[in-house]
């Protein structure tokens, strides 16, 4: 198995330097929270291919895996996370 430590990639942050901190604030179904809006969706949002739901709740669900002793991996996760909330 490779050695991840071995590679680096770019910040998901790269391009959303200096904008305002994202709120705390959660979403009407309490455990999301609530995105800025940047004015346009993606077609994700109604172009779903079938079977998939096109409904509120979309047709998938985005978690992201890291190891949380590993500082290098939970400073990614938090950017990949935090770059996911600024593109909705």
């Amino acid at each position: 198995m490779s050695d991840p430590s071995a590679y680096s990639y770019p910040s998901p942050l790269e391009g959303y330097e200096n904008l305002e901190p994202l709120s705390d604030e959660r979403a009407e179904d309490g455990k999301s929270f609530k995105n800025p809006q940047n004015g346009v969706l993606s077609k994700a949002y109604s172009g779903f291919p079938d079977p998939l739901s096109k409904g509120r709740e979309g047709g998938f669900d985005v978690h992201i895996y890291h190891f949380q002793n590993n500082p290098d991996q939970a400073a990614f996760a938090k950017a990949l996370w935090e770059r996911i909330r600024r593109e909705c």
